[in-house]
């Protein structure tokens, strides 16, 4: 397989050394903690299926949280938009 040097080895623990730490560092990733790119590069010591998976989980991490946010504004919208009972009985 590929060899990792210790470098390597002790930059990507710091990262994924732990189920924690792993967590963290996705979150990270996605809510703006940590640039993606610098995760996803410590992915690519993992192999190429590894990158391409956490590139999927950033997009769709982002996408969902923006459908989410859209549906909430879209949501206040109709609400605000719906007449008052008072207004009609006028």
């Amino acid at each position: 397989g590929h060899h990792v040097s210790v470098e390597e080895e002790l930059f990507i623990l710091s990262w994924f050394g732990s189920v924690e730490k792993a967590m963290l560092s996705q979150y990270m990733a996605v809510a703006g903690g940590e640039d993606w790119r610098i995760i996803w590069e410590v992915t690519t010591d993992f192999g190429t299926e590894y990158s391409i998976l956490f590139v999927f989980y950033v997009a769709f991490s982002q996408i969902a949280l923006l459908n989410i946010l859209t549906a909430i504004f879209v949501s206040q919208a109709m609400e605000l938009a719906k007449p008052d009972r008072e207004s009609q009985a006028n």
